[in-house]
């Protein structure tokens, strides 16, 4: 299995998706740890704090709404054998 992560943004007023944000292999262990994951390969979703995305949003390169967002960080497995 590989595992990849991304941000996922949800607008507040809606709950529907409003971005996403796939996380570069290089930052992966930074990310990981600004968000407080311990188990890097327990899928699902992640809901990240006000600090979290401010620490995220400069080593990512994203402006921070926090205000018009609720971030989560989502963990995947991707099977590199199945088509």
């Amino acid at each position: 299995m590989i595992f990849r992560y991304r941000i996922i943004m949800y607008l507040r007023t809606t709950d529907r998706e409003g971005g996403i944000i796939d996380i570069p292999a290089r930052h992966v262990q930074q990310v990981l740890s600004i968000a407080g994951i311990s188990n890097p390969t327990e899928l699902g979703e992640s809901e990240l704090t006000t600090g979290q995305v401010a620490a995220l949003s400069p080593l990512l390169g994203f402006r921070a709404d926090v205000l018009r967002y609720r971030y989560h960080l989502e963990t995947l497995a991707i099977d590199p054998l199945r088509a």
